[in-house]
């Protein structure tokens, strides 16, 4: 299960001052959970909350070790106040997907080509219609970016190629003058 976490503070009001401090508003860390192509699973919680929640589905098996300790990480950033985004390619990087486009694989908590090309093939039925196309489009990016490093790739090599052939070019031609040198002395000495 891929989770998204999104972070912030809300004021929270007690009746009549009853916190610790005696004020009636204290702010309050929130997260909001999002699973990756489910636009209607997103729920809400107060961070400490799910912090006890988080922890009974480790123990259960419910959530791996990994996806625990990046809520954790997530949220000190959040603390640090670090922006931390999301990771990944800018949906908005790729010019075959219009703003449209990406309202929608956003509204479906998608804001990365990563994310999309990632999506599991039995999940894309749940998200609608054109779902498929856009996967489809975020694996030919993905392609071409491998296709366009086999071509960078096979650049370098040729560039090595063609300095080596220069230098042995050179080497030849100091080798023909070193022999001709030889011949010139030779017959100096000859006559």
């Amino acid at each position: 299960m891929s989770l998204i976490y999104q972070f912030f503070t809300e004021q929270k009001e007690y009746p009549l001052g009853n916190t610790a401090n005696g004020q009636r508003f204290v702010d309050v860390d929130l997260v909001k959970i999002a699973s990756i192509g489910d636009k209607n699973a997103q729920i809400v919680h107060e961070v400490e909350n799910y912090r006890g929640i988080q922890k009974r589905m480790k123990d259960n098996g419910m959530l791996t070790k990994q996806e625990f300790d990046r809520f954790n990480y997530e949220y000190d950033l959040f603390k640090q106040g670090t922006p931390r985004g999301f990771e990944g390619t800018p949906l908005s990087n790729i010019s075959v997907f219009s703003k449209a486009d990406i309202a929608n694989l956003n509204s479906y908590s998608i804001f990365s080509v990563e994310q999309l090309r990632d999506i599991p093939d039995s999940a894309l039925h749940n998200l609608g219609n054109g779902m498929v196309q856009y996967k489809q489009k975020a694996e030919l990016y993905f392609k071409q970016m491998t296709d366009d490093n086999a071509i960078v790739k096979a650049i370098a090599i040729n560039n090595n190629l063609v300095a080596e052939n220069e230098e042995m070019k050179k080497q030849i031609s100091e080798l023909v003058a070193f022999k001709n040198s030889q011949l010139q002395e030779a017959k100096a000495k000859g006559k």
